[in-house]
């Protein structure tokens, strides 16, 4: 993207691509066991009466961001840029070419609509930014298993939801030239709902009227089944949810091993001569990981050039949970952060042409870095979800966050410390009652 078209973003502080440009479906077995509809992570719509493709669409939503006035639902993306950091509207308008950038602002018109659907929150992973109702996992580690068991049935198994999913598919075809359909997570390479949907695309001749994205952890192996579905697509995007290296990477996405997220990857580019691919990099920064980001760029400035392939990055504001946010680090931490930064800056991987997004992630963050002062508060409630994680995976904040660990004062520390033994004690006691 050019700085033209930032600028053009920044002027436009209310214009998004996403009610243009996507739709996203998910369960919500909270509530009769509805789909609810998106646009965004913030925008959502539960009755799906209300998408009639010619009048209601995100039609309200769209009317306002075109005649330049705010809606409510955007809330959170204003809140960010208003604190000059990097927002999900600016992520979407830093991902558009110039094609699209002048077909949507001039026209309001998009041929490549995108259809994400989320069959279940089915997941290997505990990621430490997730919660319980967003992982199987993480609901199960966190002991709440029995509050959540809805968040692992497929949405393919409900005949409503099911012919509701065949009719957003055919419709895309018949009124977009360039449809996608983007399978998200939990992770979709164990929902069966994907394959499922990937066989009767292809049973009615319709995969090769779509682009075909995945978001994808890469924590599980890849089956030729899935491989050999997804060869029938005209492009195929790998997002790639990698979010750090070495044991950082196992303490962030537990309990996935980085090791083994390598060899599925190596796996993926190998199927470059099978597929017209691309592929991108979409880690998520947060107290758990930022402060390993030169080491990242390192370690895949290497694995690329040793590949020779290239992978961009274009990296997801954490806007939940909001005790794992960089911008509530304290202002005695932050120094180092920033001298971490402004070596990321000058960075050569991030001086490359795809860089943009992430270049821009960067400074914005830099900026907020020496501008604000952070979130007393907010730092002590990361520090006890942090020591009372620990206990849950057997991992240790002083052994795979040591950068940041060995900042923390002697305050800090005995927060930590007091709420991991209180939370151990409470532990050991819980299951020595189970055994009993």
């Amino acid at each position: 993207m050019s700085v033209d078209h930032l600028q053009w973003a920044k002027d436009h502080p209310f214009v998004c691509p996403a009610p243009f440009d996507s739709l996203s479906i998910r369960a919500n077995y909270n509530k009769n066991s509805s789909l609810e509809y998106s646009c965004c992570c913030n925008f959502k719509i539960k009755d799906y009466q209300e998408f009639d493709r010619e009048s209601s669409l995100f039609q309200a939503l769209k009317e306002k961001m075109i005649s330049g006035q705010s809606h409510k639902s955007c809330h959170e993306c204003y809140r960010l840029e208003q604190q000059g950091l990097f927002s999900e509207r600016l992520r979407y308008w830093l991902a558009y070419d110039s094609e699209k950038f002048t077909n949507l602002t001039k026209n309001w018109h998009n041929d490549c609509f995108e259809i994400k659907i989320k069959f279940s929150n089915l997941c290997p992973l505990s990621c430490r930014s997730c919660s319980a109702d967003e992982s199987s996992t993480y609901s199960k580690i966190t002991g709440i298993s029995t509050s959540f068991k809805h968040i692992e049935i497929d949405i393919s198994e409900h005949r409503d939801h099911w012919q509701t999913i065949q009719k957003i598919i055919t419709d895309a075809h018949k009124t977009y030239r360039r449809p996608i359909l983007h399978l998200i997570g939990g992770e979709a390479l164990i929902q069966p709902g994907s394959i499922k949907l990937l066989q009767w695309m292809e049973e009615n001749s319709l995969s090769d009227k779509f682009n075909f994205n995945l978001t994808t952890s890469l924590a599980v192996n890849l089956k030729d089944k899935f491989l050999g579905l997804i060869e029938h697509f005209q492009h195929v995007c790998f997002s790639l949810s990698i979010d750090s290296v070495g044991n950082n990477y196992h303490y962030v996405r537990w309990p996935a091993k980085f090791d083994k997220v390598l060899l599925n990857l190596e796996k993926l580019i190998k199927t470059r001569s099978k597929l017209d691919s691309s592929y991108i990099f979409t880690p998520v920064f947060s107290l758990n990981n930022v402060f390993y980001i030169e080491e990242y760029l390192n370690f895949f400035q290497n694995w690329c050039k040793e590949k020779n392939f290239y992978i961009p990055i274009n990296n997801l504001h954490l806007h939940s949970p909001d005790h794992l946010q960089i911008e509530i680090l304290p202002e005695k931490y932050r120094q180092d952060l920033i001298s971490i930064f402004e070596k990321c800056i000058e960075h050569p991987w991030s001086k490359h042409s795809q860089q943009d997004g992430f270049k821009f992630f960067l400074i914005s963050s830099l900026e907020h870095l020496r501008q604000s002062s952070g979130d007393e508060a907010l730092f002590q409630k990361f520090l006890k979800f942090t020591a009372e994680f620990d206990v849950r995976t057997q991992t240790s904040f002083k052994e795979f966050n040591s950068k940041l660990y060995n900042l923390l004062s002697s305050d800090h520390l005995e927060i930590y410390e007091s709420q991991y033994q209180s939370f151990e004690n409470f532990y050991n006691k819980k299951k020595h009652n189970l055994c009993y």
